[in-house]
Formats: structure tokens, C-alpha cells, sequence
């Protein structure tokens, strides 16, 4: 096998590779099919990768945004946008009684904050319209609650950036909580989907069909090295 062919091979497997184990994460979650509870769930929960969904009723607002643009041969094609929020775990009906009475129940108050990210557009508009119409509410611009944001996604681990971390916690503190009181995981708003069973399979097997190919051309390389005519 030429040199340049067997190059082009050893490069092919290792980005199959890298998307059977990128897309395999979300595959399994997938097949697991375990879900935390948005709504009935605690900090604790918030410390592996796994599936979450939930009703989401109070949005604090967004604290940061990462745009990545999208390449093809070295030309932009597009960007991508991903919002990052800090929402609260109360359901519609516990967050309308500590509006109704911040006094009523220590209970009610919460004692953890989950931070959310979204690349789509229309999850974005929910979560914006949700955080605005807290804000109306809060302003006596409206009676209505606002109507809380269904959510189907992942948790997964937060940037380390640390210009993120800054933006991040000084939020926190702007709202009132402490940075303790942050789960370490982040919702993802990117829930695992049979694609990604389907994507993980065809990339793990185009990954081994390349190792037997290079394990092929290898063992003919050297055979055709060591092969000779003696007179």
C-alpha cells in the first residue's frame, strides 16, 4: 500500500474515531434512558453526565453568550450562538407563592441554581420571553405569571473558561445567591436522539474497518521490503 494512501487512512480513523466517542456519549444516554427530574431534583444530582427534563418557570437571565462559527474548507459558512442562562428549580406554582409572599415558607426558598446553555433559536426566545415576563411581573407591569419553558436536554460539565467563571459568578451574586449554591453540572439544551446511536455506529465501524486496512497495508509494506531475488 503507497505511503500517501495508508497517511490518508491513519488520518480518516482518527477522525471517525474521535466522532464515535464524541457522538457514543450521547448514544448511550440514549439507550439508557434515564432522566433526572428538573423539578424534583437536588444539587447532587448535578455532578455527572446523564439526561435531565423538567418545567422551568424562573429564568434569572442570561450572563453570558459564545458565538462559534462553522467552517468548510477554510470558509465561514454560518455561526452558531449559544446562550448561557441561570434558571431556578421551583415549578410554576411554588414560584407564584414566594412571589405572592416572599414570607410564607422557608421552604420555598431555593437553595440551588443550575446554569443552562442554548444554541437554539426558538428555546432561546422561550427563555428570554420567560425571564422578561418575570420582570414585568416583578415591576407591576403585569398580574400574569409567566408561562414556564418544557425542557428536554443533558447535563454536562460547564466551561472552565475563566473569563466564563467571572461572568458567571458575578451573576450569581447580582442575584442573590452565593457561588456554593451553582450545580456543577450545566443543562445542555441538546438532548441525545437516535442520530446519535446511528452517527456513533457508523463511525465506530468506519473506524474499524481503517485499523484492519492500516494493519493491511502495514504487513504488506514490510512484506515487500523483505521480499528479494537471490541469484
Amino acid at each position: 500500500m503507497k505511503s500517501k494512501l495508508l497517511k490518508f487512512i491513519i488520518v480518516f480513523v482518527i477522525i471517525c474515531a474521535a466522532i464515535a466517542f464524541g457522538e457514543g456519549q450521547s448514544a448511550i444516554l440514549y439507550l439508557k434512558g434515564d432522566y433526572i427530574d428538573f423539578n424534583h431534583s437536588d444539587i447532587n444530582d448535578y455532578n455527572k453526565v446523564t439526561m435531565i427534563k423538567g418545567e422551568i418557570s424562573g429564568v434569572y437571565g442570561q450572563f453570558a453568550e459564545m458565538t462559534e462559527s462553522r467552517k468548510s474548507y477554510g470558509i465561514t459558512t454560518g455561526k452558531t450562538v449559544t446562550n448561557y442562562y441561570l434558571v431556578g428549580i421551583n415549578d410554576t406554582a411554588t414560584n407564584k407563592k414566594v412571589y405572592e409572599d416572599f414570607d410564607s415558607d422557608p421552604a420555598y426558598e431555593e437553595t440551588f441554581i443550575v446554569v443552562l446553555s442554548s444554541s437554539r433559536k426558538d428555546m432561546q426566545d422561550k427563555l428570554d420571553a420567560n425571564m422578561d415576563g418575570w420582570q414585568d411581573l416583578l415591576n407591576g407591569k403585569t398580574d400574569k405569571v409567566p408561562a414556564p419553558v418544557q425542557f428536554e436536554g443533558k447535563l454536562w460539565k460547564q466551561p472552565t473558561d475563566s473569563e466564563y467563571i467571572t461572568y458567571r459568578d458575578d451573576f450569581v451574586r447580582d442575584c442573590g445567591f452565593d457561588t456554593s449554591q451553582v450545580a456543577e453540572f450545566r443543562m445542555v439544551d441538546n438532548p441525545p436522539v437516535m442520530t446519535d446511536v446511528i452517527i456513533a455506529c457508523i463511525a465506530a465501524l468506519l473506524t474499524i474497518i481503517g485499523i484492519v486496512f492500516i494493519i493491511v497495508g502495514l504487513i504488506s509494506a514490510r512484506g515487500s521490503k523483505s521480499s528479494g531475488d537471490f541469484y
